[in-house]
């Protein structure tokens, strides 16, 4: 039987130590040095997942702080860019009329042709809500011995000082051949640059089908200069378009502009437009203006064009 010594002895080691009863001086191991963990399964359990989240966060933090700053920039960008002004402000739209002269070579017979004509064109937009419109435009004419018939559509989503997006629909007729087109049309806008990009479908008569891919850039050399060079790919045809537009800021009719257009492409396509474009509706507004919160410019001069080769 243990003594009151003994007890007292085991006591203290035990305060102190927390090691059994009966264990000598000797015996008791160095106090460890450091930190004691404890090793109960809830705290192994809970420094596995420090430690997996510790490695994750090391291998992931520059792709992290890579994405952060970059949406932080977008977001800033965005809300730097943003001017408060309506896709379209009120219905307002403009009238042309063009001299033609076209050429194609595709094949023999009535397949090649080129002459001159004259295309008139009229277009009109209207909001819809603060950040949405709708736009129509069409051609009436001739070119290259032929009728040519062209409508389209656009529904818009628009930001004055960043950029357009919205989906584009066109029906084109020239003479036996028509043909229908699908797509995405988008802008974007900076400074006096506009970047422009479409793509999609195109139906045709002949119930065959295909997709086209368009992109143009302009340079606004003064906000009443517009400046633009266009590459077009359908199927197997490509074709290019350098244009000009210039506001002559006259003071009888301060909106008139003279435009003009050339372009070649697949089979032996060439044709030049030369035409006069007058805007209306609203307060009078620069060039670049009208085309970046009123109308959305046309971009179906290199289109047209380029599906008129094909017609049989």
């Amino acid at each position: 039987m243990m003594d009151a010594s003994t007890l007292k002895k085991c006591l203290v080691v035990l305060t102190k130590n927390v090691y059994f009863c009966g264990a000598s001086s000797s015996d008791i191991p160095p106090k460890p040095q450091g930190t004691v963990v404890a090793m109960d399964k809830t705290s192994v359990a809970k420094g596995s997942m420090a430690n997996f989240i510790k490695t994750m966060m090391n291998k992931l933090k520059w792709p992290l702080l890579v994405a952060s700053a970059t949406a932080s920039l977008g977001l800033m960008g965005a809300a730097k860019a943003s001017s408060g002004l309506p896709a379209v402000a009120y219905v307002n739209g403009w009238v042309g009329a063009a001299a033609d002269y076209l050429h194609d070579n595709r094949g023999s017979g009535t397949r090649g042709s080129s002459g001159a004509g004259g295309i008139g064109e009229a277009g009109i937009d209207f909001p819809l809500t603060h950040d949405f419109a709708l736009q129509f435009h069409g051609y009436d004419g001739a070119a290259g011995g032929r009728n040519l018939q062209s409508i389209d559509g656009i529904l818009f989503w628009r930001n004055p000082a960043l950029g357009l997006l919205g989906p584009h629909a066109m029906y084109t007729k020239s003479g036996t051949f028509h043909h229908g087109l699908f797509g995405l049309h988008g802008e974007y806008y900076f400074s006096n640059w506009t970047l422009t990009g479409e793509g999609g479908g195109v139906s045709r008569s002949d119930d065959s089908s295909t997709g086209y891919g368009e992109a143009i850039v302009s340079w606004y050399a003064v906000p009443d200069w517009r400046i633009y060079l266009g590459g077009i790919v359908i199927d197997d045809n490509v074709g290019g378009e350098l244009g000009t537009e210039y506001q002559m800021c006259l003071g009888a009719l301060p909106a008139l502009s003279v435009f003009a257009d050339v372009g070649a492409g697949s089979h032996d396509l060439s044709y030049a437009f030369l035409g006069l474009r007058y805007y209306f509706g609203g307060p009078y507004k620069t060039l670049i203006q009208r085309h970046r919160e009123d109308m959305d410019p046309p971009t179906l001069d290199l289109l047209v064009m380029n599906q008129h080769e094909n017609n049989t």
